[in-house]
């Protein structure tokens, strides 16, 4: 079974910048990062930001493999989980 390092980094505005959770991760001696964008929706971010920062960690973490998933508002998974605590929100 794989070990999986679950890490939170922010694209702007907020901290820590994904550029700091990758060298900390690359400095770790992780070879593979698997970056999840926590949207509900595909925006500019997931449009034209993405694939310019995908091509800028690639090009900077040669050694690292990295693989984007779509947007996490386009599971199942994640819409089902927020249909319930909406609706256990709005039942109390």
């Amino acid at each position: 079974m794989r070990q999986v390092i679950t890490k939170v980094a922010y694209l702007q505005d907020s901290e820590p910048d994904i550029w700091a959770v990758v060298d900390d991760m690359a400095q770790a001696g992780v070879d593979q990062i698997v970056i999840a964008p926590m949207f509900l929706a595909v925006g500019a971010h997931s449009r034209k930001d993405f694939p310019i920062i995908a091509k800028e960690l690639k090009e900077k973490y040669s050694d690292i493999s990295f693989e984007w998933t779509e947007v996490i508002g386009e599971w199942e998974e994640t819409l089902d989980a927020l249909g319930k605590v909406i609706s256990d929100k709005l039942a109390n």
